[in-house]
Order: structure tokens, then C-alpha cells, then sequence
């Protein structure tokens, strides 16, 4: 008898999961004059640590909204919400970018090594996944009011228009293609090719939905 019951033994070999406050945060001392560091340098002067906020340019991206409507005299709630989306959504084609340039510039080796195998795959998964997050965050749209829709509506219509106004210099396209008719017929070509195209996607669809392959909700 050693006058130490089962329960006290097994209290005395595993730590409690309880831990004192005071051992989870460190002390004032252990930290910085200010802000929260990601990481630092080799020294330890404040000059070396370099902060989340710095690090993500914080002041510069949440500066870089700057809503037009209020400027028409006609302030819309959800122009902050529009371009923030947009925004994002600039910033994951950045990245599926970056990850598209490093697999093109592995997979130009003469000769693959093994491990950007895996490396390449990795990154492809990781476009993959950025597209389905672009393609889920479309969503949040729908929350948008008929007036936010509106201004939606009319702020891609304008975008677009000036878009293409500001295309090129009409005299210098019109000396490129020239006194000929090649572009026309192009032109014409293409519409109708495509129009053709239209056509029988539509008649596939209508096909679809009989057979039962696809489902149809009719009145929504």
C-alpha cells in the first residue's frame, strides 16, 4: 500500500488541462513596444520587426475603395460592397497567375525532376480551388438590393463602354486593316459561325431537359 489512490496517480502523470492565464500570456517585458510583429530580423532593434499591418500595406488596400456614386449625388449603400468583391476577385486572378507562371516555368525543364511532380500538382490543385472560391463568392452578389443591382448594371454598362472607346486610335486600326474587305468578311464570318453555334447549343439544351438528363424548373 502506498497510500496513493488511482485517480491521484493518474493526476500526478498527466498534465491538467487547465493551464493558469498568467502561464499563456507573456509578460510585458516579452513584448514588443508596439503592435504584434509577423517576424523580424536578426537584430533587435524596432527597425528589424516588421509589423502585420506594414506588411500588408493596410493603409494603401483599404484606401483603394473609393465609391463614385455619392460623387452623382446619389450615394448607393452597396458600391462599397460592389467594388470590394471585385476587388477580391482581381486579387485571386493575380494569384492564379503566379501559380500558373511556376508550373509553366517547371514544366519547360528539359527534364522534370521527380519532386516538381508533386510541386506542380500541388499548384494546380491550389488554382483549382481558387476558381471554386471565385465561383462560391458570386453568391454574396445576390444580397445586393434592386437599387445596388441597378447601379451594378449601369457601372458595368459605363465600365464597358468606355472600355471599348478607349480601345485604340480609330486611324491607326483603320490603316492596319488596310482598303480591303478580309476583315469584314471575317467579321461576318465569325457572327455568323457563332450565331450558328448558339443555335444548336440551344437545341442540345431543349434536348437535354426532354430526355431527363437535365432538370428544368419552370416559373421561378
Amino acid at each position: 500500500m502506498t497510500g496513493v489512490s488511482e485517480a491521484e496517480r493518474q493526476g500526478q502523470e498527466q498534465p491538467g488541462i487547465i493551464v493558469p492565464l498568467p502561464d499563456m500570456v507573456p509578460s510585458s517585458s516579452e513584448l514588443p513596444p508596439e503592435g504584434c510583429p509577423v517576424m523580424a530580423g536578426d537584430g533587435d532593434k524596432a527597425a528589424d520587426i516588421l509589423y502585420y499591418w506594414d506588411y500588408l500595406h493596410l493603409d494603401d488596400l483599404l484606401n483603394s475603395q473609393t465609391p463614385k456614386s455619392a460623387e452623382r449625388g446619389n450615394a448607393v449603400h452597396d458600391e462599397l460592397f460592389f467594388i470590394a468583391v471585385h476587388q477580391t476577385s482581381e486579387l485571386w486572378f493575380k494569384q492564379i497567375l503566379v501559380e500558373l507562371e511556376s508550373v509553366l516555368t517547371l514544366m519547360n525543364q528539359e527534364r522534370i525532376p521527380e519532386r516538381d511532380l508533386g510541386v506542380i500538382l500541388s499548384r494546380l490543385q491550389r488554382i483549382n480551388a481558387i476558381q471554386r472560391l471565385l465561383v462560391v463568392q458570386l453568391d454574396v452578389l445576390e444580397t445586393m438590393t434592386p437599387l445596388g443591382l441597378t447601379f451594378y448594371a449601369r457601372t458595368c454598362g459605363w465600365t464597358l463602354a468606355r472600355a471599348h472607346a478607349r480601345s485604340g486610335d480609330p486611324v491607326a486600326i483603320a490603316t492596319y486593316l488596310g482598303d480591303g474587305d478580309a476583315f469584314d468578311k471575317s467579321i461576318t464570318d465569325f457572327s455568323q459561325r457563332y450565331a450558328d453555334q448558339n443555335e444548336q447549343d440551344y437545341e442540345d439544351f431543349v434536348k437535354a431537359i426532354r430526355s431527363g438528363r437535365l432538370q428544368a424548373v419552370e416559373d421561378v
